[in-house]
């Protein structure tokens, strides 16, 4: 049975390297060899027809190419690291679907994976866990936005007068309330309380945030959220 991947989902992120390594082996296998990229792409219930499209550039091949050198150029970074200390621990933080530690696996050391919840969940389907292999989903200290982004929590919309009390730190609760911009919904605030407790303990202050979102699709998409000064998006 295939692992299921929505579009525009955070597990989505985890398709684009992949593919990219998968291209690489067929096309430049006297470069690159990643059978397991193979595999796992077989694996995958997901609508490649815009990456199969994007391939057949030059640009794009390019592109793919040079981080599946990058890979191996890591890879052979910690092989030489594993000569000297054969039973160290490799940590892959984003690990994604990435492969290069177990790739350069020794026999002896030990592997811990970090990335996001529903990016472990697809890798612990997919990549499972070993003796020596960890897969651990981790997030950091998020703002309530990114959590909110991701699916981790639904703030409680204010729209009237409220006064609230006892608010329960974000990093342990998923406590945070938004107020709209009435004559524009894609503007809001977001109100969420900062303490030094879990990850939040390395904060240089506490007390309550306030987030101000303005948001534009286009800007998500460009990755131009806060590029011009004039106006942030966040």
């Amino acid at each position: 049975m295939k692992y299921h991947i929505e579009k525009n989902s955070v597990q989505e992120t985890l398709v684009i390297p992949l593919y990219g390594r998968k291209l690489c082996t067929e096309r430049f296998p006297n470069l690159f060899q990643d059978r397991k990229a193979v595999e796992l792409i077989d694996r995958l219930d997901y609508d490649f027809s815009d990456l199969e499209k994007q391939s057949k550039s030059a640009a794009h091949q390019f592109g793919a190419l040079e981080v599946a050198m990058r890979e191996t150029d890591l890879m052979c970074e910690l092989k030489d690291y594993l000569d000297k200390h054969p039973k160290a621990t490799l940590v892959n933080l984003g690990c994604g679907l990435d492969q290069t530690c177990e790739n350069a696996d020794n026999g002896q050391c030990r592997i811990v994976n970090i990335d996001l919840p529903d990016v472990i969940d697809a890798r612990s389907e997919l990549l499972p866990e070993s003796e020596r292999v960890r897969n651990i989903a981790w997030p950091a200290g998020y703002t309530s936005y990114e959590r909110w982004f991701s699916g981790w929590l639904e703030p409680t919309e204010l729209k009237e007068m409220t006064r609230i009390t006892n608010m329960k730190p974000l990093a342990t609760d998923p406590e945070c309330y938004v107020l709209y911009n009435d004559a524009n919904h894609n503007e809001f605030y977001l109100l969420e309380s900062r303490q030094h407790v879990g990850f939040d303990k390395a904060l240089p202050t506490h007390g309550l945030l306030v987030l101000h979102v303005d948001y534009n699709e286009a800007a998500w998409r460009s990755n131009v959220v806060n590029v011009s000064s004039e106006r942030q998006h966040v």
